[in-house]
Formats: C-alpha cells, structure tokens, sequence
C-alpha cells in the first residue's frame, strides 16, 4: 500500500501490470530501484519531494519480500488529493500486512487537504503499518471536526509503538482537542510531542499536563505559538515537577507573562536531563528572566537557551551577573531583541568569557554601541564559537574594529551576521584584513551597511584568500554597482563556489557564482 503525491506533477495512469513506488529525489544516498534491488526509504521527517518510479507488480512482490523489520524505515508524503493505491495485488497487500514494517508517516504542509477526509486513509495505513512518528503539519484546507478529531484519536491511541506525535498549525484547540487528550496520555511510548500554533488554551493545558505527568512525562513538548496565558505557566510547574524525562521545553510566542515564566523556572529543577529551554517572545520581561538565570546556574545539563524578544532590558541582565557563567555547558544563546543596553551588554560579556562551550550568540537588535570593544575581547575567550549574530547593534566603525582583532580568536567561526550597523569603509576595511586568518568562515553578512566604493575594493581583495568563504551579503550598501558587479564577476575563476549579494532584490543573475 503505497501513497502518491500530486505535488510532483508527473502522476500517470496506474495500469494494471504496473504499480508506483517513491524515491526521494532530496536524499542522494539513496540508489535507484532496480527490479531485483532492495527499496531504501529515508526516515528524514522533512524531505518533502518524491520523484514517482514505476514498476512491474511483479517487483513490487519482490520489494516487499526483500524488506524486513530491521531496515524498514519508511516515509510517505501526502499533499492535496493523497492518491492511496489499494489497487496492489492481494498477494502483494499480504506481504505488506505479514511484514508489518515500521513507517514515519508525514502529512506535510505546503499542499493544503482536507484532514477530516484524510484520517480514513490513515486509519487504513495504520492497520498496515507500525507507525513509528506521525506529522500532521500545515496542510489545513479546513477545519477538523469532532469526528476527524476522534478518528485521529482513534489512530494515536491504537499505535502502540507511536514515538513522535506532530500535529501542527491544525487550529485545534477550543474544546476541539479534548477528544485527542485522552490518547496522547494513554499512550504510553509517545516520547516527542509537537503541538505548535495551534488555539490550545488554559483549560486544554489543564487536562494534558497532568495526564502526561502521571506516567513520567515524555522527552520534548512544543507549546509554541499557542494563545496560553500565565494560568498554563502554573499548570506546567506542577506537571513538570514529573517530566523527570523532559530534554526539550519549547514554549516560543506564548502568552506566559512574567508570572507564567517564574512558575516554570521554579519547577524546571526537576527536568534533570533537560538541554534545551526556548522562551522567546513570552513577555517575561526583567522579572521572569531573572527566574530563568537562577534556574539555569544550577542546571548543568542546558546547552540551548532563548529568550529573545522578552524587553528584559539592563535590569534582566543584572542576575545574569555570577549565574550566567555556572551555565558550563550552554553551547547556544539567544538574547536578540531584548533592549538591552550598555550596562546589560557590560554584565552578559563578564559571563559570556566563561562559557568555553559556547558555540551560538545571538545579540541582534540591542543596543551595544559603546561597549562593542568590551563585548569582542570577552568573546576571544569563547574558542568554539561558531555562529555570531549581530545584526542592528549599532556597532559602527570602532565596534567593527574590534570585532575584526577579535576574529583570528575564534578559528571555528562559520556564520558571522552584522547588518544594519552603520558599518563604512573603514570598518569594513579592518574586516578584509582580518578576512584570510578566519579559516573555517562560511557566510558573512554586511548588508544594510554604508559601505562605499573604497570598502568594497577592500573586501573583494581579500576574497581570493577566503577559501571557506561561500555567501557574502553586501546589499543595501553605497557602492556603485556597475563596477562591483563587473568586480565579481571577474572573481569567479578565483572564487567559483562563492556567491555575492550586492542589490536589494537579488535574483540568480546578480550573483556571483
């Protein structure tokens, strides 16, 4: 039993001595299907495309026989009018029931179906298959019913071996959930589960949380983008205080509040194994990021923390002070966003030195200014750093200095993102000389800058030095573009895996390649 996506636009006619397996065309480690030869499926939950390969019914037979329940990793992807083949040979739809293999079923978006007629067909291929993780995501044409909603309960429910649950931007929620509660909580192997932007409230909260804290809790929950408010931060605390399992917490765009935050931060001590904690945009504002820095310095398993977009300011960054740098195993940051100004920067640089695994920051959209020379000779002490956004800081051309002496520092930088800094020639000048010494960088991003002619000459002779160097933004600057379009273009024998951006709206042609 096989699905079929109209999404590649090449659907035939299914003749009776022919039937149509799927190779992804996205995973090139994947061989092509001879007759003879085993099919390999890719268990990859996000590879979307699927070139159609037609075949006799009598190696289809041969498939299926050659499968077993070791390697029968298998992922389907529905779009609009999800063409089930229940037409295969009995033999074949036997083979298939005997063998029972594994599946990671994906409904993804893009290709928008009805879902309360899509549900028969996963009560169908949920009597064939083990289902291993299900994604429902994004392809709302319109909304669930209460009877898709139970079928689909019906299906979570009876897959005993269900490990991943995605359901997502599916606008449940207002009491449309409740029949699907019961079945995520009775099922006992559900370890990852996604419920992001939905319309899932405080009540749905207060019947979930619970129920998944009486047997242990589960590995990763997503909650974002949901319209809970502060009442769903006190429902989580006494859910969490379980989720002694808990790896993964993100709650992004909610309406937590500050009180909502702190609840959260005083039970997540329980959460021992927990590496990841994603707050961004909650309203925790300086109150519930100082919970957050509390919890954090004694949580030595956090490798992942976001609060951006929080308008914690200077006084949130004050209890970041001698908490921060406990966080020995943080490896990625986020405070993007937050209004922080000199006296908070000052306080996170003093912490950032001591976090020698950090490999992620991003501070986009404070206001460093002054203290960018303070900031950059902290982070010559983070070696592994590799990714270092700074986009609409206002460093200017002093801070562009000092985060060029900075560079040589930091052998492992890939990504580096500084538009919108009032960045002119001579910043951008500090920057191509530093430019070769960086050996592992990948993409660099001067764009919205004020760079004019005499920078741009700068930074393109640096390039045939730049040997890692794949993307260079430089749009939105002051430089003529006549003469540095015919600039890169005469890179390209020097530079030919680079590509530069240079106008506002690029398209393929006005780029270097």
């Amino acid at each position: 039993m096989l699905l079929s996506p109209d999404a590649c636009h090449s659907h035939t006619t299914l003749h009776a001595a022919s039937r149509m397996l799927l190779s992804p065309d996205a995973c090139h480690s994947h061989p092509t299907l001879h007759a003879a030869s085993r099919m390999l499926l890719s268990p990859d939950a996000y590879c979307a495309r699927w070139q159609p390969v037609h075949v006799q019914a009598g190696t289809l037979l041969d498939v299926l026989q050659m499968i077993g329940p070791c390697h029968s990793h298998m992922m389907l992807h529905a779009s609009s009018s999800m063409l089930l083949f229940c037409q295969a040979s009995k033999t074949a739809s036997a083979v298939m029931r005997m063998l029972h293999p594994d599946v990671n079923l994906v409904f993804a978006g893009g290709y928008p179906c009805n879902p309360n007629a899509a549900v028969d067909k996963l009560i169908t291929l949920a009597g064939v298959f083990n289902l291993r993780s299900l994604s429902i995501d994004r392809m709302r044409e319109q909304d669930w019913t209460a009877a898709g909603v139970a079928k689909l309960a019906q299906v979570v429910q009876g897959a005993h071996q269900l490990e991943k649950l995605k359901i997502r931007a599916q606008n449940l929620g207002d009491r449309t959930l409740f029949a699907l509660l019961p079945a995520i909580a009775q099922n006992t192997a559900l370890k990852h589960l996604d419920l992001a932007d939905n319309r899932i409230e405080d009540d749905d909260l207060f019947h979930l949380i619970p129920s998944l804290a009486m047997r242990g809790g589960i590995e990763s929950l997503n909650l974002s983008g949901n319209p809970v408010g502060e009442h769903a931060g006190w429902f989580l605390s006494k859910g969490l205080k379980h989720y002694t399992r808990l790896r993964h917490l993100r709650l992004s765009c909610c309406k937590l509040g500050a009180g909502g935050v702190e609840h959260i931060a005083s039970a997540l001590p329980a959460c021992q194994a927990l590496v990841e904690l994603t707050l961004g945009g909650v309203g925790m504002g300086a109150s519930g990021a100082s919970a957050v820095w509390k919890f954090a310095r004694d949580c030595s398993t956090l490798e992942m923390l976001d609060l951006a977009q929080n308008q914690i300011r200077e006084a949130g960054c004050e209890n970041a002070a001698y908490h921060l740098r406990c966080c020995t195993s943080l490896v990625d940051i986020d405070v993007s966003s937050n209004w922080i100004d000199v006296r908070g920067i000052q306080i996170l640089a003093h912490e950032f030195q001591r976090l020698e695994k950090l490999k992620r920051l991003n501070l986009a959209y404070n206001r460093i200014a002054g203290m960018a020379t303070t900031l950059f000779d902290a982070l010559q002490h983070c070696s592994l750093l590799e990714i270092l956004v700074l986009d609409g800081c206002s460093i200017s051309n002093e801070g562009a200095t000092a985060l060029a002496r900075m560079l040589p520092h930091t052998g492992h930088l890939r990504g580096l993102y500084v538009s919108s800094n009032g960045i002119s020639d001579r910043g951008v000048s500090s920057f191509a000389e530093m430019l070769p010494h960086c050996v592992a960088l990948e993409q660099f991003d001067l764009a919205d800058n004020s760079i004019g002619d005499a920078g741009f000459q700068a930074i393109v002779s640096a390039l045939p030095q730049c040997t890692t160097l794949r993307a260079l933004d430089l749009q939105t600057n002051e430089f003529r573009t006549a003469p540095a379009k015919a600039a890169m273009f005469a890179l390209q024998t020097t530079c030919p895996e680079l590509r530069c951006y240079f106008f506002q709206h690029y398209s393929d042609s006005e780029a270097s390649d």
